[in-house]
């Protein structure tokens, strides 16, 4: 997670205290403000988020108080922080791949997207361009088209794209006019996608990215990769043959 918090931003003991026994507060990661999930995943705030904590354990906890022991709080927050983002990657992956399954019921393209924001689905998309005579509709930017809709904005700053597929050159150029902030995919571009003309060629988006002024976070998740190659064999013996 890039985006920049600022160092004088502070976390409170109840922000601290889930994090000593987490197996019991697992529900506390649901709601954390997004602010403090930043501060304490921003490698920049390293030594911010160790002083916050021995403020607070000073207050709190005085027999713990040592530097050591904030350090090794601090590294624990952040370890269980990236952990929880990195089960909601999937949780969200996992609904992106069944808009493909519904693009695919529709008539469409075996993709499909959704764009959240600040722990919220925003915006859902499905490939049926050719369907509705709109070479531009494709999963990814459908589902930005329809979350700045909703928004009534064009600026999606702090939103995440989940794909289930690699995207193409032209949602990737959506995705960073309209401010997305992370992509999320779960499936990857083969050279075979790209003979059978799923893609507009072997363009690397990750390059363009990072020629790119602004840069965006790409992930990739390969967890439902699997379901997704199944899902395009399905798709082109039910209209290709």
């Amino acid at each position: 997670m890039s985006t920049k918090t600022s160092p004088t931003s502070f976390i409170s003991w109840e922000e601290i205290k889930p994090f000593l026994d987490i197996e019991k507060n697992k529900d506390f990661l649901e709601n954390i403000d997004s602010k403090t999930l930043q501060l304490i995943l921003d490698e920049n705030s390293k030594s911010h988020v160790v002083e916050s904590v021995l403020k607070m354990l000073k207050k709190r906890e005085p027999e713990n108080a040592t530097q050591e022991y904030a350090e090794e709080l601090a590294e624990l927050m952040k370890k269980t922080a990236l952990n929880f983002l990195e089960e909601k990657d999937k949780q969200y992956l996992k609904l992106a791949v069944e808009q493909a399954r519904k693009s695919v019921d529709k008539g469409g393209f075996p993709a499909g997207a959704i764009v959240v924001k600040d722990g919220k689905i925003i915006s859902e998309g499905i490939s049926i361009g050719y369907l509705i005579n709109d070479p531009t509709s494709h999963a990814e930017t459908a589902s930005m088209r329809e979350a700045c809709q909703k928004l009534e904005t064009s600026d999606l700053t702090g939103s995440t794209l989940y794909a289930s597929l690699h995207p193409c050159l032209m949602c990737f150029s959506v995705a960073n006019w309209s401010g997305i902030s992370r992509i999320v995919y779960g499936c990857r571009k083969t050279e075979d996608m790209v003979q059978k003309r799923y893609y507009e060629g072997v363009t690397d988006v990750s390059k363009v990215n990072e020629e790119n002024t602004r840069k965006i976070e790409i992930v990739c998740i390969p967890d439902y990769e699997l379901e997704m190659l199944d899902l395009i064999k399905v798709w082109e013996d039910k209209f290709l043959t």
